[in-house]
C-alpha cells in the first residue's frame, strides 16, 4: 500500500484521500487506536487546515497520556462533517439522474454509474 499524501483541507480531494488513508492505516494491524488516530492526524496538515488540527488536538488529545478521547471512527466522522465536498456529492447525484445507457455499452454505463455512486457518497 502506497503511503498517502497529506490532506491539505481541499474538499474536492477529501474523499479520495480518505479512501487512501483508510487502506494505509489498515496495514498497521498491531497499532493501538490512539496510535492510528495520531498517524491519521499527522497526515492532515497545510496552511488551510493547520488551525483546525491544532484546535482539534487541543480539545481531544491528552499530551501527558498520549491518548485521544475519541475513537478512530469518531475522528473520521468529525473530519467528514467538515471536509466532505457536499457540492461535489450533489453534482454527482445530478449526473446519476441524467445518466443513460447507450445501446451496446452496458459495461461503460455500469463503470460510470459505480464511479458516480462513489462520488455521491
Amino acid at each position: 500500500v502506497r503511503e498517502p499524501d497529506a490532506f491539505n483541507g481541499d474538499r474536492t480531494t477529501y474523499r479520495t484521500w480518505k479512501s487512501q488513508m483508510e487502506r494505509y492505516l489498515a496495514t498497521f494491524r498491531q497499532a493501538t487506536e490512539d496510535d492510528l488516530i495520531s498517524a491519521l492526524m499527522s497526515y492532515v496538515r497545510g496552511a488551510n487546515i493547520d488551525e483546525w488540527v491544532n484546535a482539534y488536538a487541543d480539545q481531544h488529545f491528552d499530551g501527558e497520556e498520549g491518548s485521544w478521547d475519541r475513537t478512530l471512527s469518531r475522528v473520521w466522522d468529525d473530519l467528514d462533517a467538515v471536509y466532505t465536498d457536499r457540492v461535489g456529492e450533489h453534482a454527482a447525484l445530478q449526473r446519476m439522474r441524467e445518466l443513460r445507457q447507450r445501446p451496446g455499452h452496458a459495461s461503460e454505463y455500469f463503470v460510470e454509474f459505480e464511479k458516480l455512486l462513489w462520488m455521491a457518497g
